[in-house]
């Protein structure tokens, strides 16, 4: 779904990873990790007037992001 995000979304993402890779660590609100879910999974959040995109990604090795999911969220809860 992340491809279907509005270009805006994207090259946003795409800069955080970035960020990511060269080391920056993301705190919240940005980035929040989901260790409940599993050892190494975080959320991505990134908010505009449309909506709220969540992504989820992992680190397994020290420069490779995985992206595992990404979705518009549509509810409050």
């Amino acid at each position: 779904e992340l491809r279907k995000a509005p270009k805006e979304v994207i090259m946003d993402a795409y800069s955080l990873f970035e960020d990511l890779e060269n080391g920056k660590k993301l705190t919240m609100p940005i980035s929040k990790p989901l260790p409940s879910v599993h050892k190494g999974l975080h959320e991505l959040r990134l908010s505009y007037r449309d909506g709220i995109y969540r992504i989820f990604y992992i680190f397994k090795v020290k420069d490779t992001i995985y992206v595992l999911h990404a979705m518009k969220k549509k509810t409050q809860k």
